[in-house]
């Protein structure tokens, strides 16, 4: 083989690793063979090592916001994100936000309501 066929077979890309957390966010860039895929990435990044108690099959991964599988296959200058657990159920801030609107509407047309906060 010469060294162009070389080059090809062992062609790297450029990816990065985020893991957000509530102080701050965790970053790494890599350069890894090309055909390498999530779950490599996150190998080669040492986050697991970093965060021992981070358990991907609870929190998913993406790649630019949208959840990816681990055997997803990277490309040049990806982003594999490493999503954290929900700190909040969603139906009951959306029911919050429904109540305040509410109440705000009746202030403006001074109607009183019962105050329905308390769940």
């Amino acid at each position: 083989m010469n060294a162009v066929s070389q080059t090809v077979l062992c062609s790297m890309i450029n990816v990065t690793i985020c893991y957000p957390q509530e102080d701050q966010n965790w970053q790494v860039d890599l350069s890894l063979q090309s055909g390498s895929c999530v779950q490599d990435a996150i190998n080669a990044s040492g986050v697991l090592q970093q965060f021992p108690a981070l358990d991907l099959a609870k929190n998913g991964v993406g790649v630019y916001g949208k959840l990816a599988r681990m055997d997803q296959l990277l490309k040049e200058n990806d982003r594999v994100e490493i999503y954290r657990p929900l700190t909040f159920d969603p139906k009951i801030s959306r029911r919050r936000r429904a109540i305040h609107r509410e109440k705000t509407r009746n202030i403006k047309k001074k109607v009183p309501i019962d105050d329905l906060t308390k769940v």
